[in-house]
């Protein structure tokens, strides 16, 4: 009886690790789905986004939408437009992961971004932010 009550614990103890590791591996694979075949650009935050209401009978459901130029590493520049659910930090530098077809208004989107320090930007892109 006490082993089996030994293994029962450990078994129940093992799945719970178990569940665990899934569920953190699924959310690590989500998010490496959203940067997995992108291109990487960088952007300064130079100005607020401008502010939309989603839903017109929620007016605390707001987006803010940006148009800016995006660097890839080697100093090349792109516009890209996409909204964030807030107002981004101004002088913020940021990593997007780039789609490589612009919609019809020529804008090419992205599927998500990270703030870094302006000594993670790759020296020729940043040399072209900073000519802007």
């Amino acid at each position: 009886m006490k082993k089996l009550l030994i293994t029962l614990i450990a078994f129940l103890v093992l799945l719970g690790l178990l569940m665990t590791a899934f569920v953190s591996f699924d959310w690590d694979l989500a998010e490496m789905k959203q940067k997995l075949g992108k291109d990487k650009m960088y952007v300064h935050i130079t100005e607020n986004g401008k502010e939309y209401q989603v839903d017109k009978d929620d007016p605390t459901w707001k987006r803010y939408e940006y148009n800016v130029i995006a660097y890839d590493k080697d100093g090349n520049k792109t516009s890209i437009k996409f909204d964030a659910n807030k107002n981004l930090k101004l002088n913020a530098f940021l990593r997007v992961y780039v789609f490589d077809e612009p919609n019809s208004e020529g804008y090419k989107g992205i599927s998500t971004y990270e703030e870094v320090q302006q000594n993670e930007i790759p020296k020729k892109a940043l040399k072209q932010m900073d000519k802007n």
